[in-house]
């Protein structure tokens, strides 16, 4: 096999996360947060115990969260208590970090669109393969919805499809990957079919109407 090449002319792809975005490294049964990738390394951290448990050669799991993942293997560089560098034995392909800047650039940009929150029943229904859930906040990019008593299982990183029904607007079909999990509810960053302003216009005003006849 070839041994793969690096032009140093080339500048530098890196891809700085913030901690509700961040992919997981997986290895030898620990999972670490990774605060940045390049083409030749992937800098993570943890439990400084945990660090320091890590072999000088390590090989893992890069988990993003649209769900992807990538096998990778490398040199450990200590860096500080709580972060370590892996250099890479191999880069990581552009295509793959053009990608990762996309989605956490769009999820950065999602905190800066007007969200609103929803009090008891005046959301509209989230359909997820026929079952129906509570939205409690909603904007252009997100949307935050709640369990059923039963508890159904979404993880971090899983991909969910559905529609929601508003009611005075179409149903609006939506895409994305639950990016956090909390009490009863589920953070979902809707990364491939997101909502316009104008929908979130017109339930703005529904509910200042609603609230306005109470």
């Amino acid at each position: 096999m070839a041994q793969q090449t690096h032009d140093n002319t080339k500048p530098t792809h890196r891809v700085t996360y913030r901690s509700g975005s961040c992919p997981r490294f997986v290895t030898l049964l620990m999972t670490f947060a990774v605060s940045e990738i390049t083409e030749q390394s992937v800098i993570i951290t943890g439990l400084q115990q945990d660090l320091l448990a890590l072999p000088p050669q390590v090989v893992g799991v890069l988990l993003f969260i649209d769900g992807s993942s990538l096998r990778v293997d490398g040199a450990i560089h200590h860096l500080t208590g709580e972060t370590a560098r892996i250099q890479l034995s191999r880069h990581l392909p552009d295509t793959l970090l053009a990608h990762e800047a996309g989605v956490n650039t769009a999820f950065v940009e999602r905190r800066q669109f007007f969200r609103l929150r929803y009090g008891p029943g005046e959301g509209p229904a989230l359909s997820i393969e026929n079952v129906l859930y509570s939205v409690q906040e909603l904007s252009e990019r997100g949307l935050i919805f709640r369990l059923l008593p039963q508890g159904e299982l979404f993880a971090i990183g899983q991909t969910i499809r559905g529609v929601i029904k508003f009611e005075h607007t179409a149903p609006q079909p939506v895409a994305g990957v639950i990016l956090r999990v909390r009490m009863s509810e589920r953070v979902v960053f809707l990364s491939f079919k997101s909502l316009s302003a104008q929908i979130i216009f017109q339930e703005q005003r529904r509910i200042i109407s609603l609230r306005h006849r109470m």
